[in-house]
């Protein structure tokens, strides 16, 4: 069984996820997704599932978007989804946003 977080893998996943959507922000796709390429790995090693993953799906899911990478950001939505799901939060703004972009690009995708 995985070993969960400790304090200090927190902040240092917090502090990845910050940079992250600073790159978002200034139109560094690429570097946002390379932010999260460690605590993203860290985080789906977890026993169990938590909001913090979500949050970084979500952050990959808009650096996807950046890069008009309609398919894996699809892929992070629905993970993230998932996840919100799974620890009963579907009610958060996140989860809400996360759900209408999901029904957006299927919409797109069938068209």
């Amino acid at each position: 069984m995985p070993i969960q977080l400790n304090t200090k893998e927190f902040y240092w996943i917090k502090k990845a996820l910050d940079a992250a959507r600073d790159s978002i922000s200034r139109g560094w796709y690429q570097s946002a997704l390379l932010e999260l390429r460690k605590p993203a790995k860290r985080l789906a090693e977890q026993p169990l599932l938590n909001r913090l993953q979500a949050l970084v799906l979500l952050t990959q899911a808009q650096a996807y978007r950046g890069l008009n990478s309609t398919t894996k950001e699809l892929k992070s939505l629905k993970a993230a989804q998932e996840i919100f799901t799974g620890i009963e939060d579907s009610d958060s703004n996140e989860s809400i946003a996360c759900s209408d972009r999901i029904r957006e690009i299927e919409t797109i995708l069938t068209k």
